[in-house]
């Protein structure tokens, strides 16, 4: 894969701070945008003693990998890695002693439905309408631990709350260049490909393509479209909040979005014809 330049910033003081939404919504492409502390303060208080003393008995699912990678089975569409249910406290205890040896990570945590005591704090809802909004996740932990690449079918605001995050970025254009598994399988939006090591023989097509290499720090937040690969690396202990809402028409003018649309059809028609083999022969 070919570098591309890093990523493109913008203050969020330089942006209509009462129209962000709407000014982010029109970019085409990712943009980090920087001072986001400035006029959401009430986040920069987040640490792992802020959330122990705030959600810290709560019980989360927290997943573990033996090699710090997090994927899933296409065929199954269940994680390669284990999952713990374990207190928010006990969480944060485990990855302060072990941090870069742990290899756990909390994944995906909605903070409307599992942790509603941190929804005041985070007013950046206040300026995105309610209409739009699909889910609000907390991803917490130690350095070491790698996302793999993917596609979402949603926009993203992903805050920065704590330590630093590493995204490698494609455009939805590199849809067949990143090989991703069938629209018949469990996991239609993840690659096939680890762009770290690049199989050329199998996945040759991913050899040309460009990536683009954004740092996300503390303070800081990612502007990420729908449908743009992506893979992410957690550089050292760290906490971060991401928003997803739904993407607009003209974003679904790729190969991405039919593809889920394929897949949504199968899984449907799976579906149906199971509860008929249940009806007939029960």
């Amino acid at each position: 894969m070919n570098n591309k330049n890093l990523l493109k910033s913008i203050s969020l003081r330089d942006m209509d701070f009462s129209n962000f939404f709407y000014e982010c919504s029109a970019f085409k492409e990712p943009i980090l945008i920087t001072d986001i502390f400035e006029h959401f303060y009430e986040m920069k208080k987040w640490s792992n003693d802020y959330l122990v003393s705030r959600v810290g008995s709560k019980n989360i699912n927290v997943n573990t990998s033996d090699n710090g990678f997090f994927t899933l089975n296409p065929e199954t569409g269940e994680p390669y890695f284990s999952s713990t249910n374990i207190t928010i406290k006990e969480y944060i205890n485990f990855i302060q002693q072990n941090n870069m040896e742990s290899k756990m990570y909390a994944q995906q945590i909605s903070i409307l439905k599992e942790l509603t005591e941190l929804k005041d704090d985070l007013k950046i809802l206040d300026y995105i309408p309610d209409k739009y909004i699909e889910f609000v996740n907390l991803w917490m932990g130690p350095g070491g631990n790698t996302t793999a690449l993917h596609f979402d079918g949603a926009n993203n605001f992903f805050v920065q709350l704590w330590g630093k995050k590493k995204f490698w970025l494609y455009s939805p254009k590199y849809f067949y260049s990143l090989y991703p598994n069938s629209w018949i399988s469990k996991a239609p939006h993840v690659s096939q490909v680890n762009p770290e090591n690049i199989d050329g023989v199998n996945y040759p097509r991913a050899l040309e393509i460009e990536k683009t290499e954004v740092i996300v720090s503390r303070g800081n937040m990612l502007f990420l479209p729908a449908y743009w690969w992506h893979q992410v690396y957690s550089i050292n202990n760290n906490i971060s909040v991401n928003i997803w809402y739904k993407p607009q028409l003209r974003q679904k003018l790729v190969f991405a979005y039919f593809h889920s649309c394929l897949n949504s059809l199968f899984n449907n028609i799976e579906n149906m014809l199971t509860k008929v083999k249940r009806l007939f022969y029960t």
